[in-house]
């Protein structure tokens, strides 16, 4: 059996509280294990620890925003699939975030059987 150290992991970024409980339990169902912090700079700590296999990041945030933070996680790993989350999205934010190597984008509220095709989706793109 693997041991939970060893399972895929997930990073959540969202500084609502019950957003992050949702897909931590949608996702731990799925067998993926999901690190959700409620802030960018946080996210970014995480990720140089735990090596996230995917992310979902919120676009607006306190502090530092998901842009911000997507520009530092793709410094961390070019390569990580992150999939950005907002109920306000402007054109200039969403061609920022493609720009930046952003997957795709999410319309809250979401669907989570969406969100989780999405992401396996993603996931099966990427050897890890």
């Amino acid at each position: 059996m693997i041991g939970l150290e060893q399972l895929p992991k997930l990073l959540v970024v969202d500084d609502q509280a019950p957003i992050r409980r949702l897909l931590e339990e949608i996702f731990r169902r799925d067998r993926l294990t999901v690190v959700s912090v409620s802030n960018g700079v946080e996210a970014i700590e995480v990720a140089q620890r735990e090596k996230p296999v995917a992310a979902l990041i919120d676009l607006r945030m306190p502090g530092q925003g998901g842009l911000e933070t997507l520009r530092q996680l793709k410094d961390i790993d070019p390569d990580l699939p992150v999939v950005m989350m907002t109920a306000l999205g402007d054109e200039v934010e969403v061609k920022e975030a493609q720009r930046l190597g952003c997957s795709c984008f999410l319309a809250k509220p979401f669907d989570i059987n969406e969100v989780r095709v999405l992401i396996f989706s993603l996931l099966r793109q990427r050897s890890f």
